[in-house]
This record gives C-alpha cells, structure tokens and sequence, in this order.
C-alpha cells in the first residue's frame, strides 16, 4: 500500500499531500484510517467516545460557569455590605468630628445636619457650611453645587411667620 510521506516535528506527523484533489482525498481517506507505524495509528475516536468527551467537557463548563456566578454575587453582597458599613462609619464620626483636637473653629458652634452637608459652623462674623472628607472622595453633584450658590453670594436669610 502507497502511504504519503510524513515528517515528524515535535512528536507530531505532518503529512506532505500532493496538491492534485484525487491525492488529497486519498490521503485524508488513508489519514482516517490510522497509518501504520505511526503515532496516528489506531487513534480515531469513535463518535460515541467523542460525544462523551464533549458532554463532559460542557458539564465541566457549566459547573465552571456556575461557581464564578455565585462568588461572583458573594462578592457583590460583601462590597455592598462593605461600603454600606463605610458610609455608617462616616455619618457617625462627622458629628464627632468638631469636638476633636484638629477642628478649626469653637465646636459648640457647630449644628449637625448629615445632608446635604454635613453641617453648619456659626461664628461671629460669618456662617460656614461645613463638610467633611476623607482619603479621596470628593464632593457629590449636589455639595458642589451647593458650593457655587455659596460662593455666587446666592445664599440669604428668611424669616417665616407662622399663624
């Protein structure tokens, strides 16, 4: 029998095809069948061996898939819990904050109002919106806007009578 000729590179046969349809259809045909000798021999997967293969293998994937969904939303609920626990944190140690060592005016003179800033410092000669920050977060839309009105003088004074 007349089997193509075959070079092995790396452990692995590459078969030198002629370029004429009729050979190369023979060759794949005697390729299929396993050449004697070779490493190729006897290796065809019958289709039953490969469906299971490829059953397996989707089984591995979807069980693979399945375990990254739910870390995935464990993560989710622990960053959540995370930043929810941060934020309290920060609502607590603001009003404690004027009353510290490194807080610029008299801390008796402060009102706490949590939103949308943190509060209110009365002095003598002016009245200052006060907010505190930490690390690098920084001011919401609404403090930054709050801010502009401040400084665009934007701000007065009413008295509303009741009754």
């Amino acid at each position: 029998m007349d089997w193509p000729r075959h070079k092995l590179f790396g452990g692995s046969a590459f078969l030198l095809l002629d370029t004429e349809p009729e050979s190369v259809a023979a060759s794949v045909d005697k390729l299929s069948a396993g050449i004697p000798g070779s490493s190729l021999e006897g290796s065809r997967m019958d289709t039953p061996e490969l469906w299971v293969v490829v059953v397996g293998l989707s089984g591995a994937l979807i069980w693979t898939l399945s375990l990254v969904t739910r870390y995935k939303r464990k993560l989710d609920a622990e960053q959540f819990r995370s930043r929810s626990l941060s934020t309290k944190y920060g609502k607590i140690t603001e009003q404690f904050l004027p009353v510290l060592g490194d807080y610029p005016w008299d801390p008796g003179n402060f009102r706490f109002l949590g939103s949308p800033i943190d509060g209110v410092q009365f002095e003598q000669d002016r009245v200052i919106f006060v907010e505190f920050k930490s690390g690098n977060s920084q001011l919401s839309r609404n403090q930054r806007r709050i801010r502009a009105l401040v400084e665009n003088s934007q701000v007065s004074f009413e008295v509303l009578r009741l009754g």
